[in-house]
């Protein structure tokens, strides 16, 4: 069976550095994650719009 990405991030060594984050923003660790997620992909969703226009 294949590995989430959370299990990959786990087998890393950052489930401590995850958990401390989560904690003092007051989320779950799933719900830190999903949100790191959303703003890489948002990220680049920007920076290949940028390179459509040739900015």
């Amino acid at each position: 069976m294949g590995k989430t990405f959370f299990t990959m991030l786990m087998d890393a060594g950052l489930h401590r550095e995850l958990k401390i984050l989560a904690v003092e923003n007051g989320v779950s660790m799933r719900c830190l994650i999903e949100r790191g997620i959303g703003i890489i992909l948002d990220r680049e969703k920007k920076e290949n719009e940028f390179a459509k226009r040739g900015v």
